[in-house]
């Protein structure tokens, strides 16, 4: 059981040493800004995504609400009598 333990460890190390050394070559550094960019770049999209979603939530509420209203002044207003003939 200790030895699988150890050997984990140090298979983790090893990865981790490579990854280390990929990250901090030059290709690693332009890979890693790239992988950044990119990231940002998603993110701006979801902002702007979340933003639209909800003004799109807000005029669908605004118009339930004068519908609403509409409504309710129908009903609170007289009923108006048909004209005689």
């Amino acid at each position: 059981m200790a030895n699988n333990s150890f050997f984990g460890f140090l298979a983790g190390a090893a990865i981790g040493a490579v990854a280390a050394a990929y990250l901090l070559s030059d290709k690693g550094k332009d890979d890693a800004e790239r992988l950044k960019q990119a990231a940002g770049d998603l993110a701006e999209k979801a902002k702007n995504k979340a933003g639209d979603l909800a003004d799109s939530a807000l005029e669908a509420v605004s118009k339930g609400l004068d519908a609403i209203d509409e409504a309710l002044n129908k009903k609170d207003a007289p009923a108006e009598e048909p004209e005689s003939v």
